[in-house]
């Protein structure tokens, strides 16, 4: 009878891990994440960037974005800016390759991700097309991609 409880419960337990999708894998395809973050990296002067970013790069993050700010409004080019509609409907995201690794004995899927294509960014009745071929360094944090400028596993 506890023998059949017991595996009742673990079952139970384990069920509502993989309904709640509890599986430790980030929720988000790495793809879509990227997107999101291309989004916000190409202009650069919203702070919510720094939630793309692992935790010891927030900070630099955070300044490097003032920093633009400060040169845009300077500029008079921050408001149009900030009311820019970017398409980045042709920007291919490719996974590169992907490695697990350790960075202060915890350890963390990596991924190196290329975006390429062109993307326009259009503001008023101007519109400017770009193109596009960067690789980022993304990790995997609890259900999270994070970006990471400072670790790269391949190096």
């Amino acid at each position: 009878m506890l023998r059949t409880l017991t595996r009742a419960i673990v079952l139970a337990v384990l069920m509502a891990a993989f309904v709640s999708g509890c599986s430790g894998k980030p929720a988000q395809t790495p793809e879509a994440f990227v997107l999101e973050f291309m989004s916000k990296h190409l202009a650069m002067i919203d702070e919510g960037i720094v939630d793309f970013y692992i935790a010891d790069e927030a900070k630099a993050i955070m300044q490097r974005v003032s920093t633009i700010v400060a040169e845009k409004k300077g500029l008079g080019t921050l408001e149009s800016l900030k009311s820019a509609k970017l398409d980045l409907s042709h920007l291919a995201v490719k996974v590169l390759e992907k490695k697990e690794h350790s960075y202060n004995d915890q350890a963390y899927t990596f991924l190196k991700i290329n975006v390429t294509g062109k993307y326009t960014l259009s503001y008023g009745e101007v519109s400017n097309e770009y193109d596009e071929n960067e690789t980022f360094i993304i990790r995997a944090e609890g259900k999270h991609w994070k970006v990471t400028e400072t670790e790269n596993p391949w190096s």
